[in-house]
């Protein structure tokens, strides 16, 4: 597993009252990530040499856990998210009931979930990388760029379609799992995932409607292989609807030893709509080494969508360092046909500091 940077635990006194049992302990941890990207178009119609940005994101976590009276336990916690100038947002927030290796929770964006990956990343992935750098990326293999049927039955990208994102844990939900030696069977399940909905109401239009989605997911690791498969699946909103439910499945393996880590995946993503394009799949393969203080990687990615002629190609080399408290990683990047554009060739570098208290 590749050195993660060390945490370390801030008790705040005032939100820990010792002198009654009734009241949970809670810590405060935190990080502060910034980053600068440059990015280079080699596509006629849009060419230019180092264009760069900076950026930042802040995030403050309480978590607490507690004994309760009927013997299990229960863990609750909370983060605030502030990303660039916008305002402070709710990001991970749950309520983890546990007994033995069995558990149940309701939150948002909390727990093992299929957007992670066995491929060992020194930093941020490719879709963060050369997605969300506007670098030209336009397929996200984690399943976030699904277009949600709407409630009048259309089934493409138009005015009237919403679209959506397909990841179940993002979005208020109710998850269930079990433990076991070597690796976790995990279940979530969310009611609404239809978009510009808030908390506690029901979207999708003026019938009132809502897309629902479920997630299956297993995952761990046994001596030196790791593993990840999953599943999630939409229902649409409207019956009169064609095409098919949004589906999205992913599985992986990686080997570690002397820490080297080798690692293939495979992300598949059906939109649901009778669209040729409506199937993509992305295969990505890594390998990365790493010491207590120092990892490097070298990764590469294929996206290939039907009924395109072009697939989407990524190389990316990584370097990282721990200096105590101050992480510090630098990744390069290669993109090919970018948006599945013949000659949308982009070159992508970012720098990025993470701090943790």
């Amino acid at each position: 597993m590749l050195n993660k940077l060390k945490t370390t635990t801030a008790l705040v006194g005032a939100l820990s009252i010792a002198a009654s049992a009734s009241y949970a302990e809670t810590k405060i941890t935190g990080d502060i990530e910034q980053t600068y990207i440059s990015r280079s178009h080699d596509l006629a119609t849009e060419k230019h040499k180092g264009a760069g940005a900076f950026g930042a994101e802040t995030n403050i976590t309480l978590t607490s856990s507690q004994q309760l009276t009927n013997g299990w336990k229960a863990d609750f916690g909370y983060t605030l998210e502030q990303n660039g100038r916008q305002g402070g947002v709710s990001d991970t927030k749950y309520l983890s009931l546990s007994s033995g290796n069995f558990f149940v929770a309701i939150g948002e964006d909390f727990g093992d979930n299929l957007q992670a990956s066995v491929i060992p990343f020194v930093s941020d992935n490719f879709e963060t990388i050369g997605g969300s750098s506007g670098a030209g990326l336009s397929f996200d293999s984690h399943g976030s760029t699904l277009t949600a049927v709407n409630n009048t039955g259309a089934n493409t990208a138009s005015s009237s379609a919403t679209t959506t994102n397909l990841n179940v844990h993002e979005y208020a939900h109710i998850a269930a799992g079990f433990k076991y030696d070597g690796g976790q069977l995990t279940v979530r399940y969310a009611p609404n995932i239809s978009a510009g909905t808030d908390d506690s109401t029901i979207g999708g239009g003026t019938n009132t409607s809502s897309t629902s989605a479920i997630e299956y997911l297993v995952s761990g690791k046994v001596q030196n292989v790791g593993y990840r498969a999953g599943k999630m699946q939409a229902n649409k909103d409207h019956s009169g609807t064609a095409g098919s439910k949004p589906d999205y499945t992913v599985y992986g393996l990686s080997y570690s030893m002397s820490g080297v880590t080798v690692a293939a995946e495979r992300r598949n993503t059906d939109d649901g709509t009778t669209n040729a394009t409506a199937e993509t799949k992305a295969t990505q393969y890594g390998v990365a080494y790493a010491t207590k203080d120092f990892s490097a990687g070298i990764y590469m990615l294929k996206n290939d969508r039907d009924a395109t002629a072009q697939e989407e190609k990524a190389k990316m080399i990584q370097i990282g360092y721990n200096f105590g408290g101050l992480g510090f990683d630098v990744s390069y990047a290669q993109l090919e046909n970018a948006g599945f554009t013949a000659g949308n060739d982009v070159d992508v570098w970012q720098i990025r500091t993470v701090q943790k208290f």
